[in-house]
Formats: C-alpha cells, structure tokens, sequence
C-alpha cells in the first residue's frame, strides 16, 4: 500500500487541538508497550524490542497523545535499507477510541521520510500467515551450513530459531515479516541441506543506524540450539560485517548479556570491543555489554 499524503516541510512532529505527535521518549515505554498488547495482542512488540528500535530509528518512532498526554497511538518508519527512494512504515498502532489520529500519524511519518528522500511511502505487513509445525531439528555436520538472504517461505524456521534462542521474552512472528521489508540483504539466515530438506537454523538482523549514520547494529543473531557449537553464528557475523562495509558502514554495534559467555568469546575472537555496560537497560533491569568493531575502510 502507498501512502498518498503529500510532505510540505521535513519535520517530524505536528499537534491539533486533539492529540500532539512527537518522537519517542524512554518515558513512553511503559505506555507505548501496554498500547501495543492492547491492540496487537500476540503480535505485540515486546518492552525490548519497541525499546531497540527507539534507540536504532530514533526520529522515526513516531508517538501520538490525546490532549491529557495519554498514549493513544505509535508508528514506526525508516527508509529502506537499500532499495534508493522508499520509505517503509514498519508499524501503525492507534487506540480504536481515537481512531481519527491514525491519518496524523501517517501524515507526520510521511513527512519524516520525505526528509530522508524517500517518494515511495510502503506499509509493511500487518497480519503474519499461521504457522505450521512440519519441520526436523536434526544437526547437520559443521560445514553443511550457508548463509543467505530471509525470504517470507522461512518464517517459520525463523521463528522456531527464535523461540529456542529467546524464549521468555521472543520476537513476534509478524515482526520478522515487518523487518523482512526494510532490511533487504541485512536479514540473514543460516540454513542445512538441499532442495525439499533445506532447514534454517539461525538468522541474523542488520540494521542500519538512523541516529548515528556511519554505524550499523546486529540487532539480533540467534542459531538454533540443536545447532550450536558448529560455527553458524560465526558465519552470520561475517556475512553482516561484509554487508555493512558494503553499504559503507564505518562501525558495528551490538549488545549482549555479560553472562552468555560463549556469545561475548565469539565477539571478542571477531575483534569487537566492550564500549561500556549498562547495569539496567531501558529501565528493565538487564545487564548488557556494548560491543563494537572499527570496520576497515575499503
């Protein structure tokens, strides 16, 4: 779907005597992430996630207030990755009593993406097929793995993936769909075997900065457990590090948990270097390290 609204000025807030919309703030957390359950229910972003794409998209998380300051709709929108002059909005949330702030919301991401010469305005899924439970976990033999880029038929593999890696707190299924259509070539997968046995086992999400341009971030690696051990998340790193020097990135980012100890060795064995660690990221009371990598210049 194209959005048809016609940008006057590149700014990326706007305010009637109904509702207000600003970029977001950390103090929206709380609000923006009851919204989304509201709304979206399983499909919701969780409290991690909606905070990830805050700090990545900056400006392009996108919040509306009722004139008590109440939270009564979100969107997300970043230009594409890689395909020159489209935008995409990630995400469209609005309180079904105020539905009328959904055209504001569309209105101000529109502005905001013209700004970043985008003249294509695309809206990303907003329903994910069901899943479907016919596949193997079997390993495969180290060496039998390839790296490649997402398609919508690896849904489900990717979803498993993300269950076995993150289970108490996963990314929605639509999410990947979402992703899928702003990352291009940045949204990777590990697969095993040939033909109908082709199973993904991992995948990998790069996304590149809209606050600090230069920087790409891996916002999340994960391989399935049933397949670690085999070097597939060395594999995906790579890939991504040669992507982002590709789209001429000057250094990569990532977080992770100080106690996974076998994910914070294989970062430092590919050079990334502690930048500092939060004690209570977000406000959620988790520990994390930032990491990064000086790419080299090409």
């Amino acid at each position: 779907m194209i959005a048809s609204t016609q940008a006057k000025q590149a700014t990326n807030s706007a305010a009637t005597d109904e509702y207000s919309v600003s970029p977001y703030s950390s103090t929206d957390l709380d609000a923006v992430h009851a919204l989304a359950t509201a709304v979206t229910g399983s499909e919701s972003y969780p409290k991690f996630l909606i905070a990830q794409l805050a700090d990545i998209l900056g400006p392009g998380f996108l919040v509306a207030r009722d004139a008590d300051a109440r939270v009564v709709g979100y969107t997300v929108a970043t230009p594409h990755a890689q395909i020159e002059a489209r935008g995409v909005v990630l995400a469209l949330v609005v309180d079904k009593n105020h539905a009328r702030v959904e055209r504001e919301l569309v209105g101000v991401a529109t502005t905001y993406l013209r700004g970043h010469g985008c003249e294509e305005i695309v809206f990303a899924a907003t329903t994910a097929p069901e899943a479907s439970d016919d596949r193997d976990d079997t390993p495969a033999p180290a060496g039998a793995y390839r790296v490649r880029q997402f398609t919508p038929a690896d849904l489900d593999d990717v979803h498993r993936v993300e269950l076995s890696a993150f289970g108490s707190d996963p990314y929605p299924r639509l999410f990947f769909l979402q992703l899928a259509e702003v990352l291009g070539t940045g949204f990777l997968v590990a697969e095993r075997g040939t033909g109908s046995e082709r199973r993904v086992v991992g995948y990998l999400l790069g996304v590149l900065d809209m606050v600090a341009p230069g920087r790409g971030w891996v916002m999340s690696v994960a391989v399935h457990a049933l397949h670690r051990g085999r070097h597939v998340g060395w594999q995906l790193m790579e890939e991504a590090e040669r992507y982002f020097r590709e789209v001429g990135r000057k250094e990569v980012q990532l977080t992770v948990d100080p106690d996974n100890e076998v994910a914070v060795e294989l970062y430092q064995h590919r050079y990334y270097e502690t930048v500092y660690c939060h004690d209570d990221l977000h406000g959620m009371k988790l520990s994390r390290l930032v990491m990064r990598l000086r790419l080299p210049v090409r």
